[in-house]
């Protein structure tokens, strides 16, 4: 009974040294080899030239980075919006970026490979007009 126990320990032991030692996403963060993302703030802000509503062409939207992963759009007259941003995935070298789980102000999604961004706001005050933009990247 006791050699049985030892055996198991040796096997979990062993199982765990190498499970941890060979980790695919080690050297992400430490400033290895892995990638960077920075913040995903930081990567969705720029200028974007694109459609509001459908009606509304080659017009543009400015998302600056307020740090913290909050960014502020605005442009053409609208209200400016404040949100939370995340990556989508934080386990691949991808820096798509989507609004936070919960955001009031509505769905936002950062293409990262075509450098597209579409926005659907949601209407959290009593006379604001619903925005839906879907441009480019400049």
């Amino acid at each position: 009974m006791i050699k049985k126990i030892a055996i198991y320990s040796f096997v979990l032991i062993s199982s765990l040294v190498v499970g941890t030692s060979c980790s695919s996403d080690d050297n992400k963060s430490d400033g290895g080899e892995g990638v960077k993302k920075g913040s995903a703030s930081a990567t969705v802000a720029g200028t974007y030239k694109g459609v509001y509503s459908s009606s509304e062409f080659d017009k543009l939207l400015i998302v600056e980075d307020l740090g913290n992963n909050k960014i502020r759009m605005s442009g053409n007259d609208k209200t400016p919006i404040e949100m939370e941003v995340q990556f989508v995935s934080e386990y691949t070298d991808h820096q798509d970026v989507m609004h936070k789980t919960g955001e009031l102000a509505g769905v936002l999604v950062y293409s990262a490979d075509a450098k597209t961004l579409t926005f659907s706001g949601k209407r959290i005050m009593e006379n604001q007009k619903l925005i839906f933009f879907k441009g480019t990247k400049q």
